[in-house]
């Protein structure tokens, strides 16, 4: 790819937005598939609670959090009014039956009230949010004492190699994100790293690696 065609997709990923928008989410619905189920099973969602994803794209994966059991509620929240407009679409039933809701919103500033919910999950974002610890700082306030964060995203090691992150991606090692929940005031902090198989990226085979970074809201 033409560095301007690299520019062009990380822009996609940070906010997919009208059709090529749309293709972004459906491409990265299968290709994120293992990443967000390890996250979303990091974070143990039981029945009854009220769970808020970050950065949730078209809200693809709503189901795997709602199937936790009777009761559960689930928030999502996107900076791309497109993505927000086609979740509302896909995930229509939830929605309607008060389930589901899904908000334009920036991770910087939650559009959310405190000590609202029990866990928050997040994949695939960390590498946008600058700075990185008012986001962190902004997940501590939405969630009730005790509540849960589940963070998946690309270690350092792996992202380096990806053409792509030149053009506005920040990337994090296990140890920095730790360090970084810390001082956003979260504690029991834990790591996963799974590996993947190796994805053909404009010809090259890259690494795939996801790692989970869980913790407790203080």
């Amino acid at each position: 790819m033409s560095p301007d065609e690299l520019q062009g997709l990380a822009q996609q990923l940070r906010l997919p937005t009208g059709d090529v928008g749309l293709e972004v989410a459906d491409h990265l619905n299968r290709g994120n598939a293992f990443i967000v189920k390890r996250s979303i099973e990091h974070l143990g969602v039981r029945g009854g609670e009220r769970v808020l994803e970050i950065g949730m794209a078209n809200g693809y994966f709503a189901a795997d959090i709602l199937g936790a059991g009777p009761g559960t509620r689930y928030v999502g929240i996107d900076l791309s009014e497109t993505m927000v407009r086609s979740a509302n679409a896909l995930n229509g039933a939830y929605v309607a039956a008060g389930w589901a809701s899904f908000l334009h919103g920036d991770a910087l500033r939650l559009p959310l009230g405190d000590d609202l919910f029990d866990a928050a999950l997040t994949v695939n974002t960390v590498y946008f949010w600058d700075p990185l610890e008012r986001a962190l700082r902004e997940i501590h306030r939405i969630l009730k004492p005790g509540g849960r964060v589940s963070i998946g995203f690309r270690p350092r090691h792996i992202m380096r190699h990806y053409p792509f992150v030149a053009y506005g991606f920040t990337m994090y090692s296990d140890n920095e994100l730790t360090q970084h929940l810390k001082k956003a005031g979260f504690g029991r902090i834990q790591t996963m790293e799974y590996a993947e198989p190796p994805r053909d990226f404009d010809g090259t085979l890259l690494e795939v690696a996801t790692t989970v970074v869980s913790a407790i809201k203080a």
